[in-house]
């Protein structure tokens, strides 16, 4: 019998090792909160350990897999447990931004944690360091490596971290600034790690030093790598630059860009249009324009898009769908800048943007490389044969028309699509290249991803059966991969093959990504096919004795090939049947048959008074067959009284026509046959004596 479950799962997608930009698909920050931005729009997430008021970042695979985050002090595996040496960084979660994590290209198992210090009254400045983290370690859970932990890098620092990749998409830029200083440090992670030596330092901006609060404030660079903005609260304006994402240098500053209390967060649009700005102590919300021209149409272009509902504007932070959001102090959602790319009031804000099922937001969010938010990447639900696979991109933003490939030739014209949000169906299980080619004006980009279409669970233990008592049959739910399987309902047996010997109804679950398929069987057990050939038995010379083995078995099989119920033995020996019923169980007999052999009997008296009984002293022999005879009698003296070399001639009591007295005479008796087998063992000689009684 066969039922079919459907169920919905969603799949891990297979991608060449890049970047991706699903490296920031996982949020860590606040209050226990978090986002994922898996399907193309953030999705809360509770599961996480971090307690932090500022600083944190977190990281994922290439897959978009978490791999662990940090408030800058405590890391946390993908589990949410401590990791494996992974206290007591030198960052501080009320450090504007804390630590921000970089992996090492073509090293997917290598990241750095970069952490920057608190610059409050009291704390020591713990500067610039880095800490190297080793995914191989506690059985892939990750740790921190000895001996590279909290290294120095720059001895005192401000709050604040950025990284982007760089122009060559062969290292990354992470940079940091210094404290009483004006220089930028930008340190390259190249295949090759961390270059500890040899810093870009560019001496720009204004000298940070003296009132902590010029030395806090979010830096971002921006996701294409060509602006940096610097956010100092302590003098009320914002610092932008322009960043060589080739030679790692800040440029001479750009413009100053004034608010009215305390900047605080910080960020681009996509395309580096835009700049936003929160205020610490304030509420307001500010875009310029930076592509406005000169320096004084930049600050002109400053507009208030937003009020926030109260003050303290926190962390801002561009995701995967190009939507930039704001952590907001002690709130249960986060804001969120819809249409960053727009000008003005058009980009549309919105105070509650994000729900976060009951964790809080604090002031910080994730810092990431930004580079993350810069390309396009294909977001699909769906991953089962003949399901409607919906392909969007995580981004629509200047998008004027599209062309998408499915890798699916044998649908012929539905294998492309000019949709911006389309779907595909494959009609074959395998893997598929999807390349999407996006047009905005005179330029293309273009995006691809590889999938895994999975075939729909089928189990199958085949029909009713039947096997022997004693015997044990395996059960075989399927030859595929990827399954989970339960036999009777039980968790345990959980594998693809049962072995059973008694009767009954069994039944197995198999259930891969795509539903749960049942099938069941019924087993009979049948008892052995009876045969008997009888006790062990004797045979005589030329005669035949018949086994039989029974009549209600289906298949017969003797010793010597014959397939009869029905053997004739002629012969002694040692004699097997194997029977065989009609769904093949077996069962066997066996019997010993011996020889009757040729043997030679001598009376022991004889009264020769011719009354007819026991006149003659005869030999009397098993079989009547020629031989070689002789046999001669003698008296107590040793006298030959008889003598003859016919079996069949006896003595009648007389030597030389004369009665011979009563007495016991002597006889010799020599025999051989003329062939030798099982009935007939050659020469006999017997010795006796017989009493002759008258």
């Amino acid at each position: 019998m066969k039922k079919a479950i459907f169920l919905l799962f969603i799949f891990s997608l297979y991608f060449t090792q890049a970047y991706s930009q699903k490296e920031g698909l996982n949020w860590y920050f606040g209050y226990g909160a978090g986002l994922k931005f898996h399907n193309g729009y953030p999705e809360p997430l509770n599961d996480g350990s971090l307690i932090t008021v500022e600083g944190c970042s977190t990281i994922s695979d290439y897959n978009g897999n978490l791999m662990f985050y940090t408030d800058g002090i405590t890391v946390y595996n993908r589990n949410h447990s401590i990791m494996y040496n992974g206290t007591g960084l030198l960052g501080d979660p009320s450090a504007t931004q804390s630590g921000v994590i970089v992996p090492v290209p073509d090293h997917p198992a290598i990241y750095y944690i970069f952490t920057v210090t608190n610059l409050d009254i009291g704390c020591p400045n713990n500067g610039f360091c880095y800490s190297k983290v080793d995914m191989n370690l506690d059985g892939g859970l990750g740790g921190v490596v000895n001996g590279e932990k909290n290294v120095e890098l720059i001895a005192k620092s401000t709050e604040r971290v950025t990284s982007v990749i760089h122009h060559n998409k062969n290292g990354i830029w992470v940079i940091a600034h210094e404290w009483e200083s004006r220089d930028f440090y930008a340190y390259l992670i190249t295949s090759d790690g961390l270059d500890i030596n040899n810093p870009v330092l560019s001496d720009v901006g204004i000298f940070q030093s003296g009132e902590f609060a010029k030395g806090k404030g979010y830096m971002k660079v921006s996701p294409d790598g060509s602006k940096l903005a610097i956010s100092i609260m302590g003098m009320d304006k914002i610092q932008l630059f322009d960043f060589n994402d080739e030679t790692g240098e800040v440029s001479e500053l750009l413009v100053d860009l004034f608010v009215e209390d305390s900047p605080y967060g910080v960020e681009f649009s996509k395309k580096a249009r835009f700049l936003y700005a929160t205020e610490r102590y304030g509420n307001k919300v500010y875009q310029w324009d930076v592509q406005a021209g000169s320096p004084q149409a930049i600050i002109d272009s400053r507009t208030v898009i937003g009020t926030l509902a109260s003050k303290k504007g926190g962390a801002m932070q561009m995701a995967s769908d190009s939507k930039i959001y704001l952590a907001r102090q002690s709130k249960y959602y986060l804001s969120v800048i819809n249409e960053p790319s727009f000008a003005g009031t058009t980009c549309d804000f919105q105070e509650i943007g994000v729900d976060l099922n009951g964790s809080q937001s604090q002031e910080g969010l994730p810092s990431f490389i930004q580079s993350y938010f810069n390309n396009l990447f294909i977001i699909t639900q769906n991953y089962c044969l003949y399901d409607t696979i919906f392909l969007s991109l995580n981004d629509t933003t200047d998008i004027d028309s599209v062309y998408w490939s499915f890798g699916d030739p044998a649908s012929g014209v539905n294998n492309h699509s000019t949709e911006l949000f389309t779907f595909h169906r494959y009609e074959q299980p395998g893997d598929y290249n999807i390349n999407v080619i996006s047009y905005h004006l005179t330029t293309t980009t273009e995006a691809n991803q590889s999938i895994r279409i999975y075939n729909l669970a089928k189990v199958d233990v085949g029909s009713d059966t039947a096997i022997c008592i004693g015997d044990t049959i395996t059960l075989y739910a399927n030859h595929d991969t990827g399954y989970i399987y339960k036999w009777l309902d039980d968790e345990s047996l959980n594998k693809r093959t049962l072995k059973i010997s008694e009767e009954g109804y069994y039944w197995v679950e198999g259930k891969n990504l795509c539903n749960t398929d049942i099938d069941s069987v019924y087993l009979y057990v049948r008892e052995l096919p009876e045969v008997d050939l009888g006790r062990d038995t004797t045979i005589k010379y030329n005669s035949i004795v018949m086994l039989d083995a029974g009549y209600s078995n289906d298949y017969y099989l003797w010793q010597d090939g014959s397939s009869n119920q029905y053997y004739d033995v002629d012969y002694p020996g040692t004699y097997w049947v194997e029977v065989t019923d009609d769904i093949g169980c077996k069962s066997s007999d066996t019997v010993s048959i011996t020889a009757i052999p040729f043997r030679v009997y001598m009376p022991t008296a004889f009264s020769p008074d011719n009354n007819g009984v026991n006149d003659i002293f005869i030999p009397r022999s098993t079989y009547d067959v020629e031989i070689d005879f002789e046999l001669t009698i003698f008296d107590r003296w040793g006298e030959i009284v008889f003598k003859t070399t016919d079996i069949k001639q006896g003595w009648d009591g007389t030597y030389n026509g004369m009665k011979c007295p009563n007495e016991v005479y002597i006889w010799h008796l020599n025999a051989a046959t003329y062939e030798q087998n099982e009935f007939f063992g050659g020469a006999t000689q017997m010795i006796g004596n017989v009493t002759l009684i008258r």
